[in-house]
């Protein structure tokens, strides 16, 4: 079967960017399943690669649609094979992340009761944690913002957005020791908005990490 040459592939990777697949590991994961598709349709058929190209991509077209889900990815349009990747991953992250905050708030409120100097000592790690969690960031940003795009790596670019002032939030309160006669709704407020910036710290490096894997396993390949 004959292969597509590098210019006929650079074609399809340029429609796929115009449809919107804008992250790297998709769009090739796309273009490889494409590529073979047009390439047995050449085959079968004895089209050319213009004909091929056009009546396969038309198959895809579905995929291409664009999609919008406000309260998950906020205002953008995806075309539907990325939104579809971009709500899975989103919701199998966050809903153990969002158990593990529950866990945590009720091991802080506990704690609180229990003995509030201690408490108050794991506010302020937590605290120091969003900090540099929130210098280190900001020299990442820049690098993921102009660097390749992976579903990972716009995730964190658009979370980190709301990082910021939950960590703003987290490192106020702690430092100006407003916990010290806070009544037990309060301790219970803050305590479950402590468990929430930890688990999405979490998420953060969980989303960096898969971030980096990609692209060590598109760069081997």
């Amino acid at each position: 079967m004959k292969k597509l040459n590098p210019v006929q592939l650079e074609e399809i990777r340029s429609i796929l960017r115009h449809k919107g697949i804008i992250f790297f590991n998709i769009q090739e994961e796309l273009l490889d399943h494409i590529a073979s598709e047009i390439e047995e349709k050449m085959a079968m058929e004895s089209l050319s690669f213009e004909a091929s190209s056009k009546a396969v991509l038309g198959l895809w077209e579905n995929s291409f649609r664009l999609k919008q889900n406000r309260l998950l990815l906020g205002k953008d349009l995806y075309p539907k094979i990325i939104y579809e990747e971009l709500k899975r991953n989103s919701v199998k992250m966050l809903w153990p992340l969002l158990l593990l905050s529950l866990v945590l708030t009720s091991l802080l409120v506990i704690l609180n009761y229990e003995t509030n100097e201690l408490f108050k000592d794991f506010a302020y790690l937590i605290g120091f944690f969003s900090l540099t969690a929130g210098i280190i960031s900001l020299f990442l940003y820049p690098q993921l913002k102009n660097g390749k795009q992976t579903i990972y790596s716009h995730l964190l670019l658009k979370d980190f957005k709301i990082f910021i002032p939950m960590a703003t939030t987290v490192i106020l309160q702690v430092y100006e020791q407003k916990l010290e006669n806070a009544s037990m709704y309060q301790s219970i407020l803050f305590s479950f908005f402590m468990a929430m910036m930890l688990c999405f710290l979490i998420y953060l490096v969980m989303l960096y990490l898969k971030h980096l894997d990609l692209h060590r396993k598109y760069a081997l390949s």
